[in-house]
């Protein structure tokens, strides 16, 4: 019988640290937002507040771990835009959504 493995679902990568030699990963979920959401004059949710990033679990992989698993990632990126799931962005439109996203 072969053994399972553990199969952990997390939302994205928060941080990426280098501490003592090791590369960290801070993984993290999404989990509903603890603020009250606004209400408008009929008492109706008008904009419920966005989900809030918590950490999850953290990742530790060594440097040459972390290169293969770049490797990896880069691989699948490409393999994902031959099958048209993803769109190749330009820089530009990459900073744009960062800076976006940074600001919400």
């Amino acid at each position: 019988m072969e053994e399972r493995v553990k199969e952990r679902y997390v939302d994205g990568i928060g941080k990426i640290h280098f501490v003592g030699g090791m590369i960290r990963f801070d993984l993290y979920s999404f989990q509903p937002s603890e603020e009250e959401p606004v209400k408008d004059s009929d008492g109706n949710e008008a904009n419920p507040p966005p989900p809030t990033p918590i950490i999850a679990e953290r990742l530790i992989m060594s440097p040459n771990g972390f290169l293969a698993s770049y490797d990896a990632m880069v691989n699948m990126i490409e393999r994902l835009q031959e099958a048209g799931v993803i769109s190749k962005r330009e820089p530009e439109e990459a900073a744009a959504e960062a800076t976006t996203t940074e600001t919400k």
